[in-house]
Order: structure tokens, then C-alpha cells, then sequence
């Protein structure tokens, strides 16, 4: 700090290299002894923490005093400086300190050297929800969606893939959007303490204030089960699978990953709409009970046959879900929504076994799922799968109802079942305003039993419609 007359003084009587005058009242040889005045300091280093650019010095403040930080001056690309930590990533179990930019540092006595990390968020502007990739390679971003403070909005669909082979394939299961970047591992720890809150694609949600800064929401991506495809899965029993758990698996037919979780009746579940295509190997030991000429889907049309008449009916059709057109809840973005996935008529849904013919209450046994896997059953009292008794479980009546809660409840997390539409024709219809999804249940020789759901209805049981239009599918598993 400086120099003494008095060794045992704390305080310097001068600087370092200040300039004195000697005092006259010494005589020529007397000598005076200075003592070095010595004082603890806190060396705070700054960490860039993944910063593209910047250099800062440390800054040393003394022991017990209170000093101004410095301005940051790192910069990450596309990101938002929002102020220092103690510690680079922040957790419920070691929170840190936090510092905002220029803040007071009071230092603490004796030496206490610190690392201070800079953290940085993707930015998000008021008034706005934001859906960020969290690691998906395509797209990089998605437009973000207008939402008001305080009020009930239906999220969007993903449209992000997570290509990492770079093989047309999602590699990763998604379940969902998350304010926790973090929320993938805290789904799979099996921690019971780490319960983070995710969200349906599209689900209905309640705003916070979104004035000053906008909701950031992250893709929730769940790696697949090593050496366990669907066709080597059984669902176990709710000791071993709890009921909401959530896993991925991979369909060896394609190496498409999905999400799958243990639903409310108990039974494995697809928690994403089925994606298999033209490009797909389909025979009887990966594919559940397909007809011995069904193998393989045909090429994806934009026109479908529409005649009431056996030959159209008893065709297989697809359309990958890949044509531009616009989605009502994203006017304006001509995009793939990949949490839509494909549409398949009712024979290819059913994989040959559901034809024209197939008469009122027929329940098929074959169909597009993985072996071990099956479409889900139109009828009311099955447990093994069926769509009525899904809707039972979760609180509904197992038949219709007219209300927002019943619709919500088949699109929040982890039943994630989504606004896809459907195709008829030419065109998809209703995508981001309603949902469709095939059983297994013909209605009568023209049309089969499907699950249907918009904002304010559900119908689990008795919604029936033309085989020859193109829905969604989702497959389940029965419980062991």
C-alpha cells in the first residue's frame, strides 16, 4: 500500500514514489526507517465463457473495500451479455453469485481470489415467444410467435430436425419446449428432485409478463436408448416405467428416433406423429402384421383419389408433409412443420389390413406401427390401446366433449399429440387448428374411427371419416 513511520500502522504515511521533502528538524546523520505497509487483495479474472471476442485484465480490488467492476467487454455472437456469475453454468444445486455489469464488489478480508464467468441468453423481444433450436442443425431459427402478457396462447409445432448423421433423420426424440435449456437431462436423470416444467407443442399456456423481455422456450431433445429399437421394446409395467416417464427409441426401419412415454392408462405411447415414408424397409418381422403384398409405401403424391369406389380406397398413399403451404397459426411461414409428419390413408395406415370393405365396429390387427407396436383401437372398453380409454384415464368421459380443458389435455406434455390436420386431395387442410389421428376401427365400409380434437372440443370415440383421406398416426404399445 505504501510506507510507514509507525511499523505497526495500517495505513501509509506515503506512496509509492511519492515525492517528500526532508524534515530540516533532522540533523545530517540521522536516518529514518520507513516500514513496507502491506494489505490482502481480492484478483477478480473475467471468463469469457464461450465469447467470440473481447480481452479484459484482472482487477484487483483491497481486501475489505468495495470497488466498480469494469464494463464487460466480451462479445458472443447473437447472444445477450446479461451480467457475471461465480460459476460458468448455474444450477439449482450450485447457484453461484450473480453480479449485473458494473456492479459494486465489496471484497472480502484476507486473499479471495475469484473467477467471475460472463453469462450470456439468446435474446427475445417483448412481447414475443421465441423457440430456440437447443442443438437441431435444421432450421437455425423459427420465426417467433406475437403473445400478449397474462393471457392463454396454443404453442406452436416444432419445425426444428436433429440431424447429427445428416441422414434425412431426426437422431434425437423431441418432447416438447422448455424454458430450461437443461430440461432433456433432468427428464432422464432419474433424479425425483429434478422435475422441469415442459410443454406440449401445442399446448395451450398461460403468459407470464412478457412486456419487458419475451418467453424463450428450447427445444427439449431426448437421446434414444442404446441397443433398444421399437421392435426390441416391451413396455414394462408402472414399478419399472412410472407412469409420465419419457425415452426415445429408434425404428430400425429408417432410423427415425421418436419420443415415447408411459401415458395415464398405463401403455407406451408415441409422443410423435409417425414419419415413416417411401424410404422405408416394411416387412413382416419390422412391421406389425403388414399384408404380404404391402412392401413399401408409394411415393409421396399431392393428389390423392378421392372416388368412393374400391380401387381408390385400396391404395397405398402418403404425402411426406413437405409442400409449401401455409400453417393457419404461421401465416405466412412456408415451412416443413416437423412435429406434423406425414398423412396416410386409412390402408396404408393400417398397412393393407383396412380396406374399402372393411365393415362397421372391424377392428384390424395389422398396420403401419413397429412390430410389437399397434394403431390405436377406435372402440371404448379396450385398455390395450384404445383412444377412448387413453381419454378416461386422463379425466375425460371416453367419448365427446365440448371443452377447452378436454382439448388441452391431449396436447400438453407428455401426450403431445398436435394440431397436424389433415390431407384431402391436393391440399393439407387445418394444420396448427385441428388434429386427426387414424385407429384401427372401421365406422362402416367407407369410413374408419379416429381421434379428433380442435381448442375447445374433443372426440375420442365416435368421429369417423372417408379411409381415403390422409391422417395422422400415432402407435402404442400395451403394458406387459
Amino acid at each position: 500500500k505504501g510506507w510507514s513511520t509507525d511499523q505497526q500502522s495500517t495505513d501509509p504515511t506515503y506512496t509509492d514514489e511519492q515525492a517528500i521533502t526532508n524534515d530540516l528538524s533532522l540533523n545530517a546523520d540521522d536516518n529514518i526507517t520507513l516500514y513496507a505497509s502491506w494489505a490482502y487483495t481480492t484478483v477478480i479474472t473475467f471468463d469469457k465463457n464461450g465469447a467470440d471476442s473481447g480481452t479484459m485484465e484482472p482487477f484487483v480490488i483491497e481486501a475489505g473495500k468495495t470497488e466498480v467492476l469494469p464494463q464487460n467487454a466480451f462479445v458472443k455472437d447473437g447472444y445477450v451479455f446479461t451480467g457475471w456469475n461465480t460459476v460458468a453454468t448455474p444450477t439449482e444445486q450450485d447457484p453461484g453469485e450473480t453480479y449485473v455489469d458494473q456492479a459494486d464488489f465489496a471484497a472480502g478480508t484476507g486473499s479471495n481470489n475469484v473467477t467471475l464467468f460472463a453469462q450470456w441468453t439468446e435474446p427475445c423481444d417483448p412481447n414475443k415467444i421465441c423457440y430456440k433450436s437447443n442443438g437441431a442443425d435444421s432450421p437455425t431459427t423459427m420465426d417467433p410467435q406475437s403473445a400478449s402478457s397474462n393471457t392463454d396462447v396454443d404453442l406452436w409445432a416444432s419445425n426444428y430436425k436433429y440431424d447429427t448423421n445428416n441422414d434425412g433423420h431426426n437422431d434425437y426424440g423431441f418432447a416438447g419446449w422448455s424454458e430450461d435449456k437443461d430440461a432433456a437431462t433432468k427428464l432422464t436423470d432419474n433424479n425425483p428432485d429434478n422435475n422441469p416444467v415442459v410443454y406440449g407443442p401445442n399446448q395451450t399456456i398461460t403468459t407470464g409478463d412478457l412486456s419487458t423481455a419475451g418467453m424463450k422456450l428450447y427445444a427439449v431433445w431426448i437421446a434414444p436408448v442404446e441397443n433398444t429399437s421399437f421392435q426390441d421394446f416391451t413396455c414394462p409395467t408402472n414399478d419399472t416405467m412410472p407412469i409420465g416417464t419419457v425415452i426415445a427409441l429408434k425404428d430400425n426401419r429408417d432410423n427415425e428416433v421418436y419420443t415415447v412415454a408411459k401415458l395415464a392408462d398405463s401403455n407406451c405411447w408415441m409422443t410423435e406423429n409417425l414419419r415413416t415414408d417411401n424410404d422405408a424397409t416394411i416387412n413382416a418381422t419390422n412391421t406389425n402384421s403388414p399384408i404380404s403384398t404391402f412392401t413399401a409405401l408409394s411415393p409421396s403424391s399431392s393428389g390423392w383419389c378421392r372416388i368412393i369406389s374400391y380401387d381408390c380406397f385400396n391404395q397405398s398413399l402418403l404425402n411426406t408433409n413437405n409442400t409449401a403451404n401455409p400453417v393457419s397459426s404461421m401465416t405466412g411461414t412456408d415451412v416443413n412443420i416437423y412435429s406434423y409428419s406425414n398423412y396416410y390413408n386409412w390402408y396404408s395406415a393400417t398397412a393393407g389390413n383396412g380396406v374399402f370393405g372393411t365393415g362397421k365396429d372391424v377392428t384390424v390387427a395389422g398396420d403401419l406401427c413397429p412390430a410389437g407396436w399397434m394403431l390405436p383401437t377406435g372402440d371404448q372398453t379396450s385398455a390395450n390401446g384404445s383412444f377412448s380409454h387413453l381419454d378416461t384415464s386422463m379425466g375425460g368421459t371416453g367419448s365427446y366433449q365440448g371443452s377447452t380443458e378436454a382439448s388441452n389435455r391431449w396436447r400438453s406434455f407428455p401426450n403431445n399429440f398436435v394440431y397436424s390436420g389433415y390431407w384431402l386431395g391436393s391440399l393439407a387442410k387445418n394444420r396448427g387448428g385441428d388434429g386427426h389421428y387414424w385407429s384401427s376401427t372401421a365406422g362402416d365400409i367407407y369410413s374408419a374411427y379416429n381421434l379428433y380434437f380442435r381448442s375447445d372440443r374433443v372426440d375420442p370415440r365416435t368421429y369417423v371419416s372417408s379411409k381415403s383421406v390422409g391422417y395422422s398416426v400415432r402407435c402404442v404399445a400395451p403394458v406387459e
